[in-house]
């Protein structure tokens, strides 16, 4: 007798635990991940139906929450070379090929956003579509600011995404190669009559001969007029806003769900109902009662998430007002652990929800570019690429001081201190792979050349 309560209970523990992971993974899938569940769920289960205008998934009362003021809010508890074949192999996108980097690379939250707006302007080939002032206005902050931020972005990986133009695409590589110089501006800035022929008209105005010529537009043969082109285009065109944020006419701050595309599923309680009336073995009833309460749980579990996805959006919201009002100069510091405490979610759930995306007045951005620095020790595995801890590591060894050469273990502690969780071997291995030097022969390359 004991033995069966005990695996009465084993049985229970263990259904339990399988649900909890079904319900954790359903938290955490976009919106094609999970109507593309839904989907396999509907043709295994005969209890699950698609709802009639598919798509309402949320109730009446989650959908819409409304802020008079930051204060008065409603009681609602949301480098190349080994990146290459991750890009084959998870049809990494040029946009988020470039956030991981910029998670890495900026860490003033405000600068971050204004990243992530400018990698949202790009076009498949990495070319920006809107011009500075257009961002920045957008963004109510200073030119000058999102031109500084823009020039940080310049030394991400593909190098000259994030250009203009083509002349700008092309200064940029030569730029990073450090072969850049005044030769080289006039060949790129005729281009076109270069292209017409006018070639020893041109090599006259240049002051260089043809031979010099030739080597010029060799280098620049090399070079990549489209940036973006070896990343997956397709994945960005069918992304799908979660949620929105935006002002109504009396200037109050709306959250509210994205319903057209939540994923919903709807119970077929009378075809459960005959089916039950119509079985007589306790083995076919059985699977009967388990079909329909796994049909139950899952829809409990897209409810849930719905739920989830619209606290912490509002939250965000709330502790954001003046940021949506005023501009990126208004952005206040936000932790997990500040919107757990509103929402009286845990921050583990809250963080398997931050890939979700909200459309905003300014732009649209995933949840997670919301939080401060403290959010990567809880994200490293998932945000943070090797080609952008690499491109970390050679950043802080270009920024270094011939009287203080970084040794390995030192970059490590000041990777760690970042959130990033690296070990000196891991970043011995980098290091050697882009080929640099180890601290001693820096420091000893830096001695003789000054």
């Amino acid at each position: 007798m004991l033995n069966q309560k005990l695996t009465v209970k084993t049985a229970q523990s263990l259904a339990m635990t399988k649900q909890m992971q079904q319900s954790l993974k359903i938290l955490q899938m976009n919106t094609i991940e999970l109507r593309e569940f839904i989907d396999t769920q509907i043709l295994e289960n005969p209890f699950i139906d698609f709802p009639e205008g598919a798509g309402l998934g949320a109730k009446e009362n989650l959908e819409e929450h409304r802020y008079e003021s930051v204060q008065t809010k409603e009681n609602d508890g949301n480098f190349r070379e080994d990146y290459i074949s991750r890009i084959v192999d998870n049809q990494i996108t040029l946009k988020q090929h470039l956030i991981d980097q910029i998670f890495i690379t900026i860490h003033d939250n405000k600068e971050k956003l204004i990243a992530v707006r400018f990698t949202d302007s790009l076009d498949d080939n990495g070319y920006l579509t809107e011009n500075i002032s257009e961002i920045a206005k957008a963004l109510k902050c200073e030119t000058a600011k999102a031109e500084a931020v823009l020039n940080k972005l310049y030394k991400l990986d593909p190098i000259g995404a994030y250009a203009r133009n083509l002349q700008e695409c092309l200064s940029l590589q030569l730029k990073e190669k450090g072969i850049y110089d005044e030769v080289f501006a006039n060949i790129l800035a005729n281009l076109e009559g270069i292209a017409k022929g006018e070639i020893n008209k041109l090599i006259k105005v240049f002051k260089i001969t043809l031979e010099e010529f030739k080597i010029r537009m060799a280098s620049i043969k090399k070079l990549d007029p489209k940036p973006g082109r070896n990343f997956f285009t397709h994945i960005t065109q069918t992304l799908i806003p979660d949620a929105f944020i935006f002002f109504d006419t009396h200037a109050n701050l709306v959250v509210k769900l994205n319903n057209e595309h939540l994923p919903s599923i709807n119970l077929n309680s009378n075809l459960y109902k005959d089916t039950l009336e119509n079985l007589k073995t306790k083995d076919d009833i059985s699977f009967c009662k388990h079909r329909f309460h796994d049909a139950m749980f899952i829809a409990r579990a897209l409810e849930q998430r719905a739920n989830t996805i619209f606290q912490v959006t509002s939250a965000i919201a709330e502790e954001q007002y003046e940021f949506f009002e005023k501009g990126i100069n208004y952005l206040k510091p936000m932790t997990l652990a500040d919107i757990a405490k509103k929402t009286n979610l845990h921050e583990s759930t809250i963080s398997r929800i931050s890939n979700k995306t909200i459309a905003t007045v300014i732009g649209t951005f995933e949840i997670k570019y919301f939080f401060t620095s403290k959010i990567k020790s809880n994200f490293a595995e998932n945000i943070y690429s090797s080609s952008a801890i690499k491109n970390k590591i050679k950043e802080l060894i270009e920024e270094e001081q011939a009287n203080e050469v970084l040794a390995d273990d030192k970059i490590s502690a000041i990777l760690q201190s970042r959130g990033i969780d690296i070990s000196r071997r891991t970043v011995t291995k980098y290091r050697e792979a882009m080929n640099i030097p180890s601290s001693h022969q820096r420091k000893r390359l830096k001695a003789a050349a000054s």
